[in-house]
């Protein structure tokens, strides 16, 4: 693999970033680090040519500057490699004793490069000149030590910036490894996917790390798109089962209603009854694309505060004579004393309680009771229609809910098995959930909507809708 693809890659890409940044803190670091102790030393240097020369001058006595000589000799001794400098000289310049050759006439401390001493070395000398008696001393000392310490911070860096760039270039190259590794599984699963293998799921570590968010995210969309092809799959047998009748029913008549004009004998009968079917299979495709509607809706700008008692209350009026006609028994069961109102678009509301009742009156035989009951549970409402019918198989509970599914045995009944699936749609839009219960016997259909709404909060809530 090339350099060029090499740093393409986000792990390398990332390492080349942050080793620039270490390298580039390191160099400012350790160049403030440098300006620092240079001062700190050159200081320390100073005081110290300071302490040696009052040291030295402490040793003159008025008029015998032999104990300086001797002391002045001494030092020199010491001082074979030039480190430090000593020159005295009388009133008249003349040289009395030193160990460079270069006449020193500077006064007060001063810093001299070594070039100006006849020294080939690169250093600096820190001299301090000035009067001992009616002589001249000078006392140097240069900063070799300070450039040691310099050079030995120098190689230090560079040191570490070699063993961070190493390590940081392992570093890197593991993990593009095993970053790789783990997206080719992700590139192949992927491609393995869009060949149709829907079953396939990225593996989850025990790290929880990044990665593994991502593959949780999607083995869950690939869980979701699984199920939407399944269902879609249901729906599509489903809507072949279920307008295979009708469609045959119309070229039954059709054919006969052709057999009938061919003779000269009246076909309205025919084509109305065709008319008829054509009606039944529009209006399950105009219920699917309501359903999709309500699914793909996102904008919640037409919800309001509703009664939910007061649109319980009006349905169960409303459906009073409907009932009373099937010699069932339609109660109404509102535990709240007051009102009990939530956010929400009402026609979509009224349509999902209203396809709950017609169900019941659909599905259930004659003297059954039907119960609409209305109450609020901790932070939510519930709405919960019950009846002591034939219920719905416990396996079957969950599939009402596709699209065009119906139970075998309600085939018989008209219906497009749509009215369950709508009733799910506008509950999810609602942040709500409706699920299927045994009512021992019959069927209870739970609805948790949306959070109720306390007299207190009305007018606020009234200010912030959109």
């Amino acid at each position: 693999m090339s350099l060029t693809e090499q740093l393409k890659k986000t792990p390398v890409r990332l390492g080349v970033f942050y080793l620039g940044l270490f390298i580039i803190a390191v160099a400012l670091g350790m160049t403030l680090a440098s300006y620092l102790v240079n001062r700190d030393l050159n200081s320390r240097l100073d005081r110290m040519v300071v302490e040696e020369y009052s040291l030295i001058s402490s040793q003159y006595q008025s008029g015998n500057p032999s104990t300086l000589v001797a002391v002045l000799k001494s030092r020199i001794g010491f001082a074979k490699d030039l480190r430090d400098i000593y020159q005295l000289r009388d009133r008249d310049g003349k040289l009395i004793i030193s160990n460079t050759s270069v006449k020193l006439t500077v006064t007060g401390l001063n810093r001299i490069h070594a070039s100006n001493l006849d020294i080939s070395e690169d250093v600096h000398y820190s001299i301090l000149g000035g009067q001992v008696g009616s002589m001249s001393l000078w006392v140097g000392r240069s900063n070799e030590e300070t450039n040691q310490i310099k050079s030995l911070l120098l190689e230090a860096t560079a040191a570490m910036i070699l063993v961070a760039t190493s390590l940081v270039v392992a570093g890197t190259l593991i993990l593009t490894n095993r970053f790789q590794s783990r997206l080719n599984t992700t590139r192949s699963l992927l491609y393995a996917v869009s060949q149709g293998k829907l079953d396939l799921r990225l593996p989850i570590t025990d790290r929880s790390d990044d990665i593994d968010s991502i593959s949780i995210s999607v083995n869950k969309m690939l869980d979701e798109l699984q199920a939407t092809i399944a269902a879609l799959d249901e729906s599509s047998t489903n809507i072949a089962h279920d307008l295979r009748a009708p469609i045959s029913r119309i070229f039954m008549d059709l054919d006969d209603a052709l057999r009938k004009a061919e003779r000269g004998d009246n076909v309205i009968l025919e084509l109305e009854s065709a008319q008829n079917e054509l009606g039944g299979i529009t209006r399950t495709f105009d219920s699917l694309l309501r359903i999709a509607r309500v699914e793909k809706r996102t904008r919640k700008n037409q919800f309001h505060k509703i009664d939910l008692s007061a649109l319980l209350a009006d349905l169960h009026d409303s459906y009073m004579p409907v009932a009373e006609a099937k010699s069932m028994h339609l109660l109404l069961e509102i535990q709240q004393s007051d009102s009990l109102n939530v956010i929400g678009d009402e026609g979509l509301l009224n349509q999902l309680i209203i396809n709950l009742i017609e169900n019941a009156f659909r599905y259930c035989p004659s003297g059954t009771t039907i119960r609409l009951g209305l109450r609020q549970v901790q932070n939510h409402a519930e709405l919960r229609i019950a009846d002591d019918g034939t219920g719905i198989p416990e396996d079957e509970r969950e599939k009402v809910f596709q699209r065009l599914y119906r139970v075998e045995r309600s085939r018989q009944v008209p219906g497009s098995g749509l009215g369950l699936s709508l009733v799910r749609a506008i509950a999810t839009l609602h942040d709500g959930t409706v699920t299927l219960a045994d009512a021992q016997p019959g069927l209870v259909v739970v609805l948790s909507a949306s959070r109720p709404i306390t007299a207190q909060q009305i007018r606020w809530l009234n200010d912030c809708m959109i």
